[in-house]
């Protein structure tokens, strides 16, 4: 037996796919703690799915280390144990929450935002609001918005996206843009 692809690490997937080679047909084994309902191998290249039988565990990055797989042919003689490479799963969505807001009114026409994310990832923006900044670090994140017209902003969010896609978003509490100084006439 031998590994021709390996589980992509890490993943989002509780169910990802592991591609072996084997040189005689046969009945597959999953040991450790991995499982499937894949039993058939086939002379070559074989697919089979992990969690098919119970989905794996994801939470924060469950590590998964002592996976193997064993064909037995028709005459019952095993293989020996492939080893399947380490593969992290994390389901879990990075945790937003506001340090510092924008205050309101604001006579910036770029007004700073602050964040805290328990994960690095990519930014991306909604609503009326957009940045040039669009990577999160683990902890707080100053963001600069793009210049925004005098107004008052209810619809912007922020995202962060992890490593393997798993996504959270956090609504922007409104604020109001107002540049423009009073003007004084005399009477």
């Amino acid at each position: 037996l031998s590994e021709v692809t390996a589980v992509t690490n890490p993943t989002g997937d509780t169910t990802p796919d592991y591609v072996f080679s084997s040189n005689e047909a046969g009945t597959i084994a999953v040991g450790g703690n991995c499982n499937s309902s894949n039993t058939n191998a086939d002379n070559g290249s074989n697919t089979i799915t992990f969690g098919t039988t119970s989905a794996l565990s994801g939470g924060a990055g469950t590590n998964y280390s002592d996976c193997t797989i064993t064909v037995t042919d028709n005459a019952s003689n095993a293989s020996s144990p492939l080893e399947v490479r380490d593969f992290i799963i994390d389901t879990v969505t990075p945790t937003l929450s506001l340090v510092t807001a924008v205050p309101t009114p604001d006579n910036d026409s770029t007004p700073n935002y602050t964040f805290s994310s328990s994960e690095a990832g990519t930014i991306t923006y909604g609503g009326d609001c957009s940045s040039n900044d669009n990577t999160s670090v683990d902890g707080n994140n100053e963001i600069t918005f793009n210049a925004l017209a005098d107004n008052t902003y209810s619809n912007c969010t922020i995202s962060v996206t992890d490593n393997v896609s798993n996504t959270s978003a956090l609504p922007v509490s409104p604020f109001t843009i107002d540049t423009n100084a009073p003007k004084v006439s005399s009477t």
